[in-house]
């Protein structure tokens, strides 16, 4: 039943009528106004809210872009408890985690502070100033991740040979590299190749160990994740690790832990 007012106004005549459904129409108006006014409903004191924005900016706690140093297999290292980035995607994929905890504004008008080496050769010498200033504008995908991605990303000529010569020994199982290390370079070469299947990814990757440590991993059947393959990687590197350094024991003239009470082994195990 429509709702009535039973005052009458100066004229005598009554008010408007309203259906329960216009009635709520009403209420939402209302609610939706004060929302984008950030206002509080009728009779309430506004209350005054101050959102802090994290405006600061140290590049030692970012990290550094060097593309003249060395390649290492997941694209930076760490010195004195600074990362740098030898790798032009990971350090990007680095600010895009940046940017969102940042204003867009910061991120552009301070990036060039994280560049070293090469890089900030760019920057300084080869860029004008023009086209510095216009990173500082664009937006960042526009502006600083194409730029550095157009200069710094490997040829596609580049990443099949590397493509080719990136392998995964028992040299490096001994030098304590892990495979996930080097599955995760592999990955970036294979995306940059335009290999964007992840069966046929883990297939190559697959094919880059060396044999005698691929016949321990077996066919790859069913559906797999990338952590599912990385942790089968994992499984397999301890017992590659721990024949590594039977091997490095027995040439040092050492007792072979094969030799070993049986409880030995199984202190060895659970502690790996």
């Amino acid at each position: 039943m429509p709702y009535r007012n039973d005052t009458t106004g100066s004229g005598g005549r009554e008010s408007e009528v309203f259906t329960p459904f216009q009635l709520v129409q009403i209420q939402a108006l209302i609610e939706h106004y004060f929302a984008q006014h950030r206002l509080g409903p009728p009779g309430q004191a506004r209350s005054r809210q101050t959102v802090r924005v994290d405006t600061s900016w140290k590049p030692a706690d970012i990290g550094y872009f060097d593309p003249g140093l060395p390649d290492t297999s997941d694209g930076s290292y760490l010195l004195n408890n600074i990362t740098y980035y030898t790798n032009v995607e990971v350090f990007l994929d680095r600010i895009r985690d940046i940017s969102s905890l940042k204003p867009p504004e910061i991120v552009s008008t301070k990036l060039h502070s994280c560049l070293k080496g090469a890089a900030l050769c760019w920057y300084t010498h080869e860029l004008p100033r023009d086209a510095q200033r216009l990173l500082g504008l664009q937006p960042l995908e526009e502006g600083w991740f194409k730029s550095l991605a157009t200069q710094f990303k490997p040829s596609r000529a580049e990443s099949l040979q590397l493509l080719e010569t990136t392998k995964y020994t028992r040299e490096k199982v001994q030098a304590g590299q892990t495979p996930q290390q080097y599955a995760q370079k592999m990955f970036r070469l294979l995306r940059s190749t335009g290999t964007s299947n992840f069966h046929d990814q883990i297939l190559k990757i697959l094919s880059n160990i060396e044999p005698s440590l691929a016949r321990d991993i077996g066919g790859i059947s069913g559906d797999f994740s990338a952590d599912s393959f990385m942790a089968m990687l994992n499984y397999h590197y301890r017992s590659w690790k721990r024949q590594a350094d039977e091997r490095r024991y027995q040439d040092a003239g050492g007792q072979s832990v094969l030799n070993w009470p049986t409880q030995f082994i199984q202190i060895d195990v659970r502690g790996s």
